[in-house]
C-alpha cells in the first residue's frame, strides 16, 4: 500500500455498505490497499440494488464523480447526487477545452476561429472510455489563432479534444444539482396496495403523517390523516384554523440551502399573525383540524352509512303481500326487514349553499348562507365560529352546540382585521346525526375611509379609485393604509402609478394580480404572491420593500392565458426580492419581445420561458453591479423562447456561492448570448465558468 495517511507495505482495504438506521453491514468487499474507495463502490450499490432493497437514489462526494459511475446508476434506474469535480485542463496551450463549443445537432466541436473538430475514434484511458474530436490539419496549417492553439512541440499539427463517452448520463446526473427531487417510499408498499384496491370503493384512515399514501397516488378526498400530514404547515400558535401546502417552499429551501443552512427569509411564518410555522402533527393541544381534515373525518364517518343507505334506500316493504297460507310468518319478515331499514337509514347531509361564491370576500360583505335536507322530517343545526374570536383550534360541533335552522341566515366577518368564518351544519332524524358540512369563509382586511387617494380626493373602495384613475386618463394611485386585494379586484387600464401617500410604506397585498395597463409601484411594501404583467410594462421602483414570505414572489411578463405586447415590453426591477419570468405561467403563449432590467439593490431569480410556456420573441436580460442574482435559466423543463436569449452582466453581480444555477436551457445542448463585456475583469475571472449552455460568449478570450 501505497496512498496518503495510509501505513506502508502489504495490506489490504475493506470496503463496508452500512445501514446506520438499523445498525446492519449489507456489503463487504475487500481490495489491494491501493484500490480507491471508489471502484468497490459500484459493485455494492448493484449488489444492494438487485438482492435486498431497492434503490431510489446514490449521494457521494466529488471523488466519485467519473463517467462510469454515472453510466452503470442511469442503467440501473437510480438517481446520482454527486459533487461536480472540476477536473484541470493539463493541455500546453492558452485555448483550453472549455474554449471549443460543442455542437450537438451535428456531433462536432467547433474551435475559436469557427473550424469544426469532427469525432473519430474511441479511446480508454485509465480515466474512462472516450470519443476523440480531431481538426483538420488544413484548418490549423494557416490558422492565425494556431500559435493559441497548438504547442510548438505538437508534432500532429491539428488539435484533438476528448469527449466522454458517457456524457448524457453525466450530464443527466450534473443538470439535476440544485433541483430538489422528491423522493418515493423505500419499497413499493403504497403502490401495491393501490393496485389491489384501484377498481374498488375504498376508504383509507390513517396514523401514518409521511405523505405517501397520496404521493402514490391514492385519492386525496378518500384518504383520513388523523394524526396530520408532513406535508402540510400550520400556524405555530394557531391563530388560525388554516394548514399551507409546503412543498413549494421545502423545494425552495433545499435548492437555496448552503452548508445546512437555509436563508432567513424562507423560514416559514404565519401570513395571518407572522408567527412561525410548524407541520401540521399531532403532538400536543395546538394540532389544527382544518376545514380539510373535518372533510375527510366526515367522509370517513359516513362511508358506511352512505353505503348502507344506498342498498336500502330504494326498498320498502309497502306493496309487498304476504305470501298465501304464511300470512302470519310473512307479516313477521316484513316487519323485521322494515325494522332493519328504519334503523340503516340516517338522514342525509345537508347541502350548504353561499352567495355570492368568492375565494376571499371584501371585508364589509355580507354573504347569504342556505342550508338544505334531502331527507324529510330532518332538522338541521349550524355553527358559525369567527377566527377572531375563536378559542383553542377546534371549531364548535352543530351535534352538540348546534342552532336550529329555520332560514337563509346573513353573515360577514364584523372586524376590520379580516378573518375567517367557520360554518358546519349537519342534520338529524330519529336521534341520528348526518355527517357534517363545512364551509369556510375567508374575509380580505378592510381599510380606512381614506385608504386611496387619486388626484387629491380620497376613495375607501379600490373600484372607486380605480375608476377615478381611467376617468383621467392614467395617474397615482396613493395609500393611506395597508391593502388587501381579492381575486375580483380590477388593475386600471391605463398606465398607472401605485405608491404610499407619505414616508410610512403601506403594504400592498392579496390574491395574483393581472395588469391591463402599465403599472409603476413606489414606495410600499410588497406582499403580493404573483404578477401577471400581461404584456404591459412593469417598474418596481428602487424603495420598494418585500416583505418577509416562505414563498417567492413572481413577477410574469405574460399571463395564465396566451397574451401580446404592442411593442417591447419592458419590466424593471431595482429593488427587492423577486422571481423574473418572461412569459406566461402554465402551458401559455406570450407574443412578446421582452427587456428586463434588474439593478438597485434587487436579488432576483430569472428565467427566460417558465415550465411547458413558450416566449413566442425575444429576450433580453439586464443584471446591473451590486444586483444579487440567485439563478438565471433561460430555458426551464418543457420551456420555449423562440427568438433570440441575452444574458448582459455589467459590472460585479452578487452570485450564489452554493450549487449555483446559471444556464441557458435545460432543453438545448447550447443556445443564447452571455454578454460580459461590461463586466469587471475580476468578475468574469472567478465567475465565466459558473455560466454554462451558452451558445455565444462575448468576449469571446
Amino acid at each position: 500500500m501505497k496512498r496518503p495517511g495510509k501505513p506502508r507495505g502489504q495490506h489490504y482495504l475493506s470496503h463496508q455498505a452500512v445501514d446506520t438506521d438499523h445498525g446492519i453491514i449489507l456489503d463487504v468487499t475487500v481490495t489491494p490497499g491501493d484500490v480507491n474507495d471508489s471502484v468497490p463502490y459500484l459493485e455494492q450499490i448493484e449488489r444492494i440494488n438487485s438482492q435486498i432493497i431497492p434503490l431510489q437514489a446514490a449521494a457521494a462526494d466529488a471523488a466519485y464523480d467519473f463517467p462510469l459511475a454515472h453510466r452503470v446508476l442511469d442503467d440501473l434506474g437510480i438517481a446520482f447526487f454527486v459533487r461536480h469535480q472540476k477536473h484541470g485542463d493539463n493541455s500546453k496551450t492558452e485555448f483550453k477545452h472549455d474554449d471549443f463549443r460543442y455542437d450537438e445537432e451535428n456531433d462536432l466541436y467547433v474551435c475559436p476561429q469557427g473550424n469544426p473538430l469532427r469525432r473519430n475514434i474511441l479511446t480508454r484511458t485509465a480515466s474512462g472510455l472516450y470519443w476523440q474530436y480531431i481538426a483538420q490539419k488544413a484548418d490549423c496549417k494557416d490558422c492565425p489563432l494556431r500559435h493559441k492553439c497548438l504547442s510548438e512541440t505538437d508534432r500532429r499539427g491539428a488539435r484533438k479534444l476528448e469527449h466522454s463517452y458517457f456524457r448524457p448520463a453525466v450530464s443527466k446526473h450534473l443538470d439535476r444539482r440544485g433541483e430538489p427531487v422528491y423522493q418515493d417510499a423505500p419499497m413499493p408498499v403504497y403502490e401495491t396496495l393501490l393496485k389491489l384496491i384501484a377498481d374498488k370503493d375504498y376508504f383509507v384512515i390513517t396514523t401514518n403523517v409521511d405523505h405517501c399514501f397520496q404521493k402514490a397516488g391514492f385519492d386525496k378526498k378518500r384518504l383520513f390523516y388523523t394524526q396530520g400530514d408532513y406535508g402540510l404547515f400550520q400556524c405555530s400558535e394557531p391563530c388560525c384554523q388554516e394548514t399551507f401546502d409546503n412543498e413549494a417552499v421545502i423545494r425552495e429551501m433545499v435548492k437555496r440551502q448552503e452548508y445546512m443552512k437555509v436563508p432567513t427569509e424562507l423560514l416559514p411564518v404565519c401570513p395571518h399573525c407572522g408567527k412561525p410555522l410548524t407541520m401540521n402533527l399531532r403532538s400536543d393541544n395546538k394540532f389544527v383540524e382544518d376545514e380539510g381534515w373535518h372533510r375527510a373525518a366526515e367522509r370517513y364517518e359516513n362511508f358506511l352509512p352512505e353505503l348502507f343507505s344506498r342498498i336500502y334506500f330504494a326498498q320498502t316493504t309497502e306493496g309487498v303481500q304476504p305470501i298465501s297460507g304464511h300470512e302470519d310468518e310473512s307479516r313477521a319478515v316484513l316487519a323485521a326487514v322494515q325494522a332493519a331499514l328504519n334503523k340503516a337509514l340516517t338522514a342525509s347531509k345537508p347541502t350548504l349553499t353561499i352567495s355570492p361564491e368568492k375565494t376571499t370576500y371584501a371585508n364589509a360583505d355580507e354573504v347569504t348562507v342556505t342550508l338544505d335536507c334531502p331527507t324529510d322530517g330532518a332538522e338541521i343545526y349550524y355553527t358559525v365560529d369567527n377566527s377572531n374570536t375563536l378559542t383553542g383550534s377546534t371549531v364548535s360541533d352543530p351535534t352538540k352546540t348546534g342552532i336550529k335552522y329555520e332560514n337563509p341566515l346573513s353573515v360577514s366577518i364584523g372586524d376590520i382585521a379580516g378573518g375567517t368564518l367557520y360554518i358546519r351544519a349537519a342534520a338529524k332524524k330519529d336521534g341520528k346525526w348526518s355527517g357534517i358540512v363545512r364551509k369556510d369563509l375567508t374575509f380580505a382586511k378592510g381599510v380606512k375611509e381614506n385608504a386611496f387617494a387619486v388626484n387629491g380626493q380620497n376613495y375607501q373602495s379600490w373600484a372607486d379609485a380605480v375608476a377615478a384613475v381611467n376617468a383621467a386618463n392614467g395617474g397615482t394611485i396613493e395609500l393611506n393604509d395597508d391593502v388587501e386585494l381579492s381575486s375580483v379586484s380590477t388593475m386600471p387600464s391605463v398606465p398607472c402609478t401605485i405608491r404610499s401617500a407619505g414616508e410610512t410604506k403601506y403594504k400592498l397585498s392579496g390574491s395574483p394580480l393581472t395588469l391591463n395597463g402599465d403599472l409603476t409601484l413606489e414606495n410600499i411594501t410588497y406582499s403580493v404572491s404573483r404578477i401577471y404583467a400581461n404584456g404591459h410594462d412593469l417598474t418596481i421602483a428602487n424603495d420598494v420593500e418585500t416583505a418577509r414570505s416562505w414563498t417567492a414572489y413572481n413577477l410574469y411578463a405574460g399571463s395564465t392565458v396566451d397574451s401580446t405586447a404592442a411593442g417591447t415590453q419592458r419590466i424593471s426591477v431595482q429593488a427587492g426580492n423577486f422571481a423574473v419570468i418572461a412569459s406566461g405561467r402554465g402551458s401559455t403563449t406570450h407574443k412578446a419581445d421582452v427587456d428586463v432590467s434588474v439593478d438597485g439593490s434587487a436579488e432576483v431569480e430569472l428565467a427566460g420561458a417558465y415550465m411547458s410556456a413558450t416566449l413566442d420573441g425575444n429576450i433580453t436580460f439586464h443584471v446591473a453591479d451590486g444586483v444579487k442574482l440567485n439563478q438565471f435559466l433561460g430555458e426551464q423543463s418543457g420551456g420555449s423562447i423562440t427568438g433570440n436569449l441575452t444574458l448582459q452582466i455589467n459590472g460585479t453581480p452578487t452570485l450564489k456561492s452554493y450549487s449555483p444555477t446559471y444556464k441557458a436551457s435545460v432543453n438545448r445542448a447550447s443556445f443564447g448570448t452571455l454578454d460580459l463585456t461590461g463586466a469587471d475583469t475580476d468578475f468574469i475571472t472567478a465567475n465565466r465558468d459558473k455560466f454554462t449552455g451558452f451558445a455565444t460568449v462575448l468576449p469571446t478570450a
